[in-house]
């Protein structure tokens, strides 16, 4: 086995490796071009393993490599740095690659691997993130539209922006404004008018690729899930099987808090959300939001434990701990393949 350590950047990689089977070791690391590094490591002979930290590029380099059917550890690069930073004091681009190639060989890379989405999951999360990123975008247009306005005295009486209503009276306003400030609001009018525009097509996009997706049309039984939360959720799971139990998936959402535990002392603290999935517990704390309008008259388990929290702790920390269930239901139905049966909730049936 051929063990290869590569410090991946944009435009380079350092690269050291160490030959098993002989004990030939790489003299020293050597730098090549980041465009060239997939066709130099399949030129290499031998089965070969590779180990590479977690970024945009290395990513990339990763999920490229396992296209040449060459197997790829991807390693956070937190934990990477800690690990690295025990074999030597100081940090350079040589060093973290024979770092790498170092652990690698000796199998301590295990518990900082991280999963590398295949191609048509990364594609997905394109699509959906760019949307979250757009949304965020408008979000933030809209905010400075009204600072805008306040700043002129004028306090926009609407809610929603983009409804007839509210451009209405936003083309009078404008009447009013100065020059200067009038143009100024048509150019942040505009700019969000394209956001509007280019949501819409990618709701349309994603309503068909729900409607394509077997797992998508699944999890759209589930109160308050429709396709955006579906592909949201099957693009930034991927693969099921990953997960032991629920609990690793509540984990890589970051919906479970961090335990700090030294003798017969143990302290619960905030939610780990350091290099965890942020995409995802979004979506799961917004579904909680809808699922808990929904719960209704219902006798279900988790309706008691939603508002025995939001009794004792409030609304946020009960939305946590409703999205929390909410894996370990999404988790059993992937798993199973089975929908959403509400009578499973029940009290009486735990």
């Amino acid at each position: 086995m051929l063990y290869i350590g590569l410090d991946v950047h944009d435009k380079s990689t350092m690269i050291h490796w160490y030959e098993q089977t002989t004990g030939e070791l790489c003299p020293r690391a050597y730098s090549v071009p980041t465009s060239e590094l997939v066709a130099h490591i399949a030129a290499m002979a031998g089965p070969k393993q590779a180990a590479v930290e977690t970024s945009t590029t290395g990513m990339f380099i990763a999920r490229s490599l396992e296209s040449c059917n060459i197997e790829v550890v991807a390693v956070d690069a937190f934990k990477s740095h800690r690990l690295l930073g025990a074999l030597s004091r100081a940090k350079t681009d040589r060093l973290d690659a024979e770092g790498l190639c170092t652990c690698l060989s000796r199998k301590l890379l295990d518990h900082a691997q991280v999963w590398v989405p295949d191609e048509s999951t990364q594609q997905l999360r394109q699509v959906t993130r760019t949307r979250e990123k757009l949304m965020k975008h408008g979000g933030s247009l809209r905010t400075q539209i009204r600072q805008l306005l306040a700043s002129e005295g004028e306090g926009c009486p609407y809610t929603d922006l983009m409804g007839d209503g509210a451009q209405r009276w936003l083309k009078e306003c404008g009447q009013r404004l100065s020059s200067a400030t009038a143009i100024c609001l048509q150019a942040f009018l505009r700019s969000l008018q394209a956001i509007a525009e280019e949501l819409n097509q990618l709701d349309k996009l994603i309503r068909e690729l729900a409607a394509a997706h077997p797992v998508a049309r699944q999890l759209q039984t589930i109160v308050g899930c429709g396709p955006l939360s579906a592909m949201t959720l099957v693009a930034e799971i991927g693969d099921i099987s990953r997960f032991r139990d629920a609990g690793r998936l509540r984990s890589y959402a970051g919906l479970v808090p961090k335990v700090h535990q030294s003798g017969e002392r143990t302290v619960t603290g905030k939610l780990d959300k350091q290099r965890r999935n942020v995409h995802l517990r979004r979506i799961l704390i917004l579904m909680a939001q809808h699922f808990a309008r929904h719960m209704g008259g219902e006798d279900w388990a988790v309706k008691s434990r939603y508002y025995r929290c939001l009794y004792k702790h409030g609304a946020n920390p009960a939305k946590v701990s409703l999205a929390r269930d909410l894996c370990t239901i999404i988790y059993a139905m992937w798993r199973d393949g089975t929908e959403f049966n509400p009578q499973r909730l029940a009290s009486g049936g735990g």
